[in-house]
């Protein structure tokens, strides 16, 4: 079975290594007792050793995300990998959300380093309608809107390519027209996304890749729109899928799916709660069989989220308590074993994050006056991204702050300080798979 990606890597790229050989004072290349007290007189002195200079950062080329940047041909291949992060810079005539299509515009995408360098790695000029889709190493799956209104940004259909990164080579994907959405890959390294019927009265969550044809995992064949969730476990394989139900005439209700990655329709129904999926969300997984479901509920004070476990393999949920006193919206990331807490003020402006440990610690805060187009960070490695989004003077442009998280030490970097005008938009950012 053909993989959805390139063997990471390609060739490695050596820097160049100068070995000079040394002949001290009075050895021949023997052992010796001790320095000699008669050393030769045609001895030369001791060559001076110079390290080739490191290449100089400066301002990325026009078009891509405004910082000082190294070229495409700089980036170290052989290094990329977890901790390292791709963010997107669109420049449109007109920007909307993460799947909003445009008619027209360039894009392009930057690399960062986990020492917080930034490397100008790929731009395409005036193709428009494309967007970043899923981060594959060396390897880029971009989805191109093929039909339906692009003014739904909910539910485009289109096609998804592999574009390479170190050489522009492109190659379709039989995708069945899927817009692909996790930051991630599955264990066999086969891609997952989900296929809305433009009417709206149902979707998919499909699995894809290059050479794949296309499986369904589950399947939401509501009349509401289709809406649904999903996570993938940290084994790979098993998918959790929410979505929308109606069982025996009763009202709309959450259906819990359990699905395997690479076997047709495999869903089943593990359970189902008596609420809309928008009231529920997945938080991550806490174990290798048990993730964590918040659902929001609302009352005269406002809104506060209650927070329960679940366990697949015994199909038992239970209330769950977060080793914390959470503010905001709360997730969890399996890697780094840490929660984000998205902070909000009494008035329900979202503020900064604060990250904790599995047993509740504080590990670092990122402050924030401003909101952010995400509730949960980018993780990458032992790293998360953090971008705050601040209402700038004139209307419809903003300034944006990239901080570096190094969830091991608690250090933030602020790595970006960019100023979106009109058209002007950092759109996506991803982190490095967990299953290449």
């Amino acid at each position: 079975m053909t993989r959805a990606r390139r063997v990471r890597g390609g060739g490695p790229i050596f820097a160049g290594v100068v070995a000079v050989a040394l002949t001290l004072p009075g050895c021949s290349g023997g052992t010796s007792d001790g320095p000699s007290s008669d050393p030769s007189p045609t001895a030369s002195a001791r060559p001076a050793i110079s390290a080739a200079s490191a290449p100089t950062p400066s301002p990325a080329p026009s078009g891509f995300l405004p910082v000082d940047s190294l070229g495409a041909s700089e980036i170290p291949w052989d290094e990329v990998g977890p901790g390292w992060f791709l963010v997107e810079w669109v420049e449109h005539d007109a920007v909307g959300r993460d799947y909003a299509m445009f008619s027209a515009g360039a894009a392009s995408e930057s690399l960062l380093s986990p020492s917080g360098q930034w490397y100008a790695a790929r731009s395409l000029q005036g193709t428009g309608a494309e967007m970043a889709a899923i981060w594959l190493g060396e390897d880029l799956a971009v989805f191109r809107m093929t039909q339906g209104n692009q003014d739904d940004y909910a539910y485009p259909n289109g096609e998804t390519s592999l574009v390479s990164l170190r050489d522009g080579a492109m190659r379709q994907v039989n995708a069945g027209g899927a817009l692909p959405f996790l930051d991630g890959v599955a264990a066999d390294g086969s891609l997952l996304g989900v296929v809305h019927e433009y009417e709206g009265d149902g979707a998919e969550v499909v699995r894809f890749g290059d050479g794949l044809e296309p499986n369904t995992l589950c399947q939401d064949n509501s009349a509401t729109g289709g809406h649904g969730l999903l996570s993938l476990a940290p084994d790979g394989v098993r998918v959790v899928c929410l979505a929308w139900t109606r069982a025996g005439g009763d009202g709309p209700q959450t259906a819990v799916m359990l699905a395997r990655v690479g076997e047709v329709l495999d869903a089943e129904r593990v359970d189902a709660f008596g609420a809309d999926p928008p009231d529920y969300r997945l938080m991550g997984w806490i174990s290798q069989d048990t993730f964590l479901l918040a659902r929001r509920d609302v009352d005269v004070a406002g809104w506060h989220e209650t927070y329960f476990s679940y366990d697949v393999a015994t199909r038992q949920i239970a209330d769950f308590t977060l080793p914390f006193a959470a503010s905001g919206v709360v997730y969890f990331d399996w890697a780094t074993k840490t929660y984000s807490d998205r902070q909000w003020n009494p008035d329900y402006v979202p503020g900064g994050w604060e990250f904790y440990g599995a047993d509740g610690a504080l590990v670092a805060s990122v402050p924030c006056s401003g909101r952010s187009d995400y509730d949960s960070p980018t993780y990458s490695g032992s790293r998360a991204l953090i971008w705050c989004r601040t209402a700038a003077a004139s209307k419809g442009e903003s300034d944006v702050t990239l901080t570096l998280v190094d969830l091991a030490t608690g250090t933030t970097t602020v790595v970006a300080s960019v100023h979106e005008g009109s058209g002007q938009r950092a759109n996506r950012v991803f982190g490095y798979p967990t299953n290449l």
